[in-house]
């Protein structure tokens, strides 16, 4: 059972006054943090571009949980202009994940004439790691998008559940191949996805698709 039912925590007793947003958010930061961590050590460990791109992918994740809280703050203090907050953080949102995306396009360009020694095996285990810390965020945040704001957080965890599990084909490729391509082809993909999914969510947030906050249903 997921712990978030239209924006708010189950058993929400105030849903027009309370903190429900920003505290689903800093949740799903707290677990993103500790698989960060755990993600940027086994992309160093084993060598892997797309595990270390996976990583950064999570800190703009992280970043983009955190500037949804700022959202959910301005939100609160100007509901009159809910819309336009919303649909900026989206712009803002689908910025960062362009971002990423660009990032491991140049990082694999520049591999391709440099290729380095990755451990397969290790590739793996942390990966699972991260697809763990993937689904836990995804499950703080529920399944339904009352918001904009709350759709691009989904959108950028959706998005990392791909590429870990990208990162686990790549990584048991490599590991019965020993072919390291393997890696960057998977780092390639995953950065056409990210700028595809930039793309959608900021058609979204330019037509202003979002609904109004609503209450909890009990």
């Amino acid at each position: 059972m997921v712990p978030v039912v239209n924006g708010h925590f189950r058993g929400c007793l105030i849903p027009e006054s309370c903190l429900c947003e920003m505290k689903i958010y800093a949740f799903a930061i707290l677990v993103g943090f500790l698989t960060l961590v755990v993600q940027t050590f086994g992309g160093f460990f084993s060598g892997s571009l797309s595990l270390l791109a996976d990583s950064g992918h999570l800190l703009v994740d992280n970043l983009a949980l955190g500037l949804n809280i700022y959202i959910a703050y301005l939100v609160r203090k100007h509901s009159h202009h809910e819309k336009k907050i919303r649909a900026i953080g989206g712009y803002l949102n689908a910025f960062l994940l362009a971002i990423i995306g660009a990032w491991v396009i140049i990082e694999a360009i520049t591999r391709f004439g440099n290729p380095h020694l990755i451990l397969g095996g290790w590739m793996f285990v942390f990966a699972v790691i991260g697809l763990g810390g993937n689904y836990a965020q995804r499950w703080v945040l529920g399944e339904e998008a009352p918001t904009v704001t709350h759709k691009s957080a989904q959108m950028h965890i959706d998005s990392d559940i791909i590429q870990s599990w990208s990162v686990i084909l790549a990584a048991i490729l490599i590991a019965i191949s020993g072919w390291q391509i393997f890696d960057l082809l998977v780092s390639m993909w995953v950065s056409w996805r990210l700028l595809k999914w930039s793309w959608q969510l900021a058609k979204a947030s330019a037509r202003g698709q979002h609904e109004p906050r609503r209450g909890h249903h009990h």
